[in-house]
């Protein structure tokens, strides 16, 4: 944000790869490399007031996809043994009223 109060904004999305992506054959992607050139004539007008008393932030945001994998295997595991402890009691109530 410049100085006088303008805000500029930039975004990159890629993709990057960890350790257990490329296993067991393989190496993983790690770069993710990115040039862009051009010309924006609102930073050229604004230049001052960014260069003096300007703010800058940057964020990263990522997801762990084999986190998300081990995740999701124990929902559904969770959620079987759920509807197999569910069907056996329904099977035991009935056992007890046809008794």
């Amino acid at each position: 944000m410049s100085s006088s109060g303008i805000a500029f904004t930039f975004e990159k999305s890629g993709h990057i790869e960890g350790t257990s992506a490329g296993l067991p054959f393989g190496t993983p992607n790690r770069n993710d490399n990115f040039v862009q050139t051009g010309n924006n004539p609102m930073i050229s007008r604004e230049f001052d007031s960014i260069v003096s008393g300007s703010k800058f932030v940057a964020k990263l945001n990522g997801q762990d996809l084999l986190a998300g994998g081990i995740r999701q295997i124990i929902d559904d595991t969770i959620n079987d043994a759920a509807k197999q402890l569910a069907k056996a009691g329904a099977s035991a109530v009935i056992a007890l009223i046809a008794a």
